[in-house]
């Protein structure tokens, strides 16, 4: 009878030690699978920096030509108003010239060229 039992008891043991291992296969399974998924997913960030990294060097290219062209519209700005001036100064010496502007005005003598 004691046998009976030791058999019983084996069977049992063996059973759970198969169990255990069967869990144990798994567990290798899915903590293989999670390894993998680590990787992909470090390679996605690895990828996402890449074009962080690209976005960020474009973004300074951006600002680099932004800047460029502030800088040549201020000078647009400048020359502009120096066009302006000199305009106005043209527009003051015609203006207050005796001689007519328009060919039909009769022109006065100081006006006539010798």
């Amino acid at each position: 009878m004691a046998y009976i039992r030791f058999w019983e008891w084996g069977i049992g043991h063996w059973a759970w030690e198969d169990e255990v291992d069967e869990s144990s296969s798994e567990m290798d399974e899915s903590s293989s699978e999670m390894d993998e998924r680590s990787s992909e997913m470090d390679e996605s960030s690895s990828e996402v920096d890449e074009s962080s990294s690209e976005m960020d060097e474009s973004s300074s290219e951006v600002d680099e030509s932004s800047s460029e062209v502030d800088e040549r519209s201020s000078e647009m700005d400048e020359s502009s108003s120096e066009v302006d001036e000199s305009s106005s100064e043209v527009d003051k010496s015609v203006f207050n010239s005796p001689c007519p502007l328009l060919p039909s005005s009769p022109i006065p003598s100081q006006c006539l060229w010798r």
